[in-house]
């Protein structure tokens, strides 16, 4: 989903538990009228009072007018407030219980957008996230370091559980002290060796700091953008240029057209220059075959500027599956 349809989501929401919070304090309302049939005269008479008070400031009757008028409101409200006590029900048992007690579920705080409209686009794409990836499986306290050889590999003479114990102190002081200063990532090797598991761990991490994360796969991101170039596929493109932090899985994976090609270039260029910070995962190893690809502009900057981290070891997703069997 888009930003227009993540806040419309996130309005309609609203709109339902403000409906909601109405129609219980209804029935809080009828059941302490059964109840006490004092406190429906009561509130007949403060809306009486309030009305009565209204034309005395509008008629810009005296002080002592109004100072009477608002004494016998206050009567009103504080006998009514003693009936509920003495029956067991709280001063606030026929207000309507809101989500958001600053905008009151209508999701504006004053002139603006309140900050539960936020929050409720945050979740929104939390749960869309974690539809196309397994956002709860992948955590950094589930990542299995035991799977990888402690062997040395040659001739750097240290093994890819070394490596790769490396690379998981690095994501999640990255996760822990995210902004936008970042660098981005690039997170490189072959297939099944956690690439995407300690991207997703990060996401995981800051989405619930509440920084706005987009996950989409390579493959299914251009392949919507080429589908859709001459209807809202710019709209996607947009989407992935503004992302706090976008999380782009399988680069190299998708299909390759001109158009696909400009819009990769785009995309890399526009969010270095723009410092937003991208998490790249590829089974493309060297800037040589990013080159060949995509073009040298491509494989500079993401070499050049990304931080390289290397993947080491057995695939994952194999020795796993071998296990069970």
């Amino acid at each position: 989903m888009n930003r227009a349809e993540l806040y419309a989501q996130a309005m309609a929401a609203l709109r339902r538990d403000r409906q909601r919070a109405i129609t219980r304090a209804e029935e809080n309302k009828q059941l302490a009228y059964d109840r006490i049939p004092r406190l429906l005269v009561l509130d007949n008479l403060t809306i009486e009072t309030g009305l009565a008070l209204a034309k005395l400031g509008a008629a810009r009757a005296s002080a002592e007018k109004l100072a009477e008028k608002q004494a016998a409101l206050t009567a009103i409200e504080d006998e009514r407030a003693a009936l509920l006590r003495e029956n067991g029900f709280s001063s606030d048992f026929l207000q309507p219980k809101f989500s958001c007690p600053v905008c009151q579920d209508t999701g504006w705080d004053k002139e603006k957008v309140c900050g539960c409209v936020q929050r409720k686009i945050r979740a929104l794409r939390r749960a869309e996230l974690m539809k196309s990836a397994p956002l709860d499986l992948c955590r950094f306290d589930n990542f299995d370091l035991n799977r990888y050889p402690d062997q040395p590999i040659p001739p750097a003479r240290v093994s890819a559980r070394k490596i790769m114990e490396g690379n998981l102190a690095y994501c999640r002081q990255y996760a822990a002290e995210f902004s936008g200063d970042c660098p981005s990532l690039f997170l490189s090797g072959n297939a099944g060796l956690g690439k995407t598991h300690l991207a997703l761990a990060i996401a995981g991490e800051l989405l619930a700091k509440g920084v706005e994360v987009l996950y989409l796969s390579s493959q299914t991101a251009f392949g919507t953008i080429e589908r859709d170039r001459y209807l809202d596929g710019g709209e996607l493109l947009a989407e992935m240029l503004e992302a706090e932090l976008l999380i782009l899985d399988d680069l190299g994976t998708e299909c390759l057209s001109p158009y696909v090609s400009s819009c990769i270039y785009r995309l890399v260029d526009s969010r270095l220059n723009a410092h937003k910070p991208t998490i790249y995962t590829s089974n493309l190893q060297s800037q040589k075959t990013v080159n060949l690809r995509y073009s040298e502009k491509v494989g500079s900057r993401l070499f050049g500027e990304c931080e390289i981290l290397l993947f080491y070891g057995e695939d994952q997703r194999l020795a796993h599956q071998y296990a069970k069997e």
